[in-house]
């Protein structure tokens, strides 16, 4: 069996999208309290930087790596009994449900009530395996990166001619 993985570039434009937010968001809340407390005139300039700048950008950086996709691409499993049962198996144990199937196409989403939370903003959690001559699996990275661990180490997916 043959495995190969890309994962999508670092999105520029997320990144602004989530920085802009949450710089609304954090610049907000700081107005709002030193309004409420009076002290407008008093507010400090380190704790500005560090809370109205610097902690917005440095969690947009995570979270645009979050939401960053991946896709692992699987060829010569023919020789690995059951494989797609296998594989299907698998990826429910990794709390996913199938939300629609063709025999061609599933489509998954996460059954965890937290990562359904982010999987609502812009489906950023589902997993999508396409069965062919190539199977593909793509969607969220940190899904396809723990699919890769198993193809890679679990004893199931070990043909007897592998070493």
């Amino acid at each position: 069996m043959r495995i190969r993985k890309e994962i999508s570039k670092w999105s520029v434009k997320t990144f602004l999208k989530l920085a802009g937010i949450l710089l609304l968001i954090f610049n907000g809340f700081y107005l709002i309290t030193a309004w409420l407390d009076g002290a407008l005139d008093q507010m400090n300039t380190q704790y500005i930087l560090m809370f109205c700048v610097f902690y917005p950008v440095l969690l947009a950086l995570f979270l645009t790596s979050g939401f960053r996709t991946g896709a692992i691409y699987i060829n010569d499993y023919e020789n690995i009994p059951d494989f797609k049962k296998l594989l299907d198996k698998k990826i429910q144990e990794e709390n996913m449900i199938p939300e629609s199937q063709t025999p061609d196409q599933t489509f998954y989403r996460p059954g965890n009530s937290f990562y359904k939370l982010f999987n609502a903003w812009g489906g950023s959690e589902k997993l999508i395996a396409s069965w062919g001559r190539e199977i593909v699996i793509s969607g969220s990275l940190r899904k396809v990166s723990a699919l890769e661990d198993v193809l890679r180490w679990n004893k199931d997916f070990k043909s007897a001619g592998s070493p």
